[in-house]
């Protein structure tokens, strides 16, 4: 046999080690460059998980916050949501809107509303006749005393006269204070002969947005009325500006109830 015939061990085995050692390698690197990519993947999709759970978390827990907050602030508005019917329904009441003229009578509603705002904790309740002229008022006697101010450009006098709960966010014309209004009717033989007017401090609403939780975590909350103009807030720079451009309609509106009197309502930044 030819030398050229016969295998050269030497040659043959560097040969056989190049063809076979080549792919060996390449596969290993690959692998392991494979292998550290996987790792890599699975270390930032743990990580973005984890970021994902605790943001969920304290989303979660910022709700529940905002719940029982909602939820306190709807409990002290409850106190005195059913207080104008039932003082509508009183004897001092339906004799004051009877016998307008009979001093008496009147004397007896001013007395009962004055013990009934230092029990229950109201700002002010006051009576109105059918014309929206108030003629009995716990705050008679005082210099921004409600007696004989009529409240016709109210909302909540003309749902009340239609028969509806009145309820309404606005400053007082007379003090310049905030409040919530509720309202009722005043009936006699199935007709509407008065309104009785319970006034809430938002003052002492707000004061729940202020305290606890998110007076610690420095969360910011606000209340807003039906057309997006912020009464209530734990920010007080908020207070009066709106969420976005009121409308010319809603701005017409808001002056002829004279909502927020000599106030400049401007959207937020």
């Amino acid at each position: 046999m030819k030398l050229s015939d016969q295998q050269n061990p030497h040659a043959t085995h560097e040969e056989t080690g190049l063809v076979r050692e080549a792919p060996f390698k390449s596969r290993y690197w690959w692998g392991l460059i494979i292998l550290i990519l996987f790792f890599v993947g699975a270390l930032v999709a743990t990580h973005t998980s984890v970021k994902s759970y605790f943001l969920l978390e304290l989303e979660d827990v910022g709700k529940k916050k905002l719940d029982l907050n909602v939820l306190a602030l709807r409990g002290k508005l409850n106190q005195y949501r059913t207080l104008p019917a039932i003082l509508s329904r009183h004897p001092a009441s339906q004799r004051a809107i009877e016998s307008p003229d009979d001093p008496q009578a009147i004397d007896t509603a001013v007395e009962f509303y004055l013990e009934t705002r230092n029990l229950t904790g109201a700002s002010e309740i006051y009576l109105l006749n059918t014309n929206a002229t108030a003629i009995a008022a716990s705050n008679r006697g005082e210099e921004d005393s409600f007696m004989g101010k009529n409240f016709s450009y109210r909302p909540y006098y003309r749902d009340a006269m239609v028969g509806k709960l009145g309820r309404y966010f606005g400053m007082g014309t007379n003090s310049g204070l905030r409040g919530y209004y509720f309202s009722s009717a005043v009936r006699k033989q199935g007709k509407v002969v008065g309104v009785v007017v319970v006034i809430v401090d938002v003052d002492e609403l707000e004061a729940t947005l202020r305290e606890g939780d998110f007076r610690d975590s420095g969360t910011s909350v606000l209340v807003t009325d039906r057309r997006g103009v912020v009464f209530m807030s734990n920010r007080s720079e908020w207070v009066f500006r709106s969420l976005e451009q009121l409308s010319d309609v809603d701005q017409l509106a808001i002056h002829r109830s004279r909502q927020y009197p000599k106030v400049e309502i401007t959207p937020m930044p």
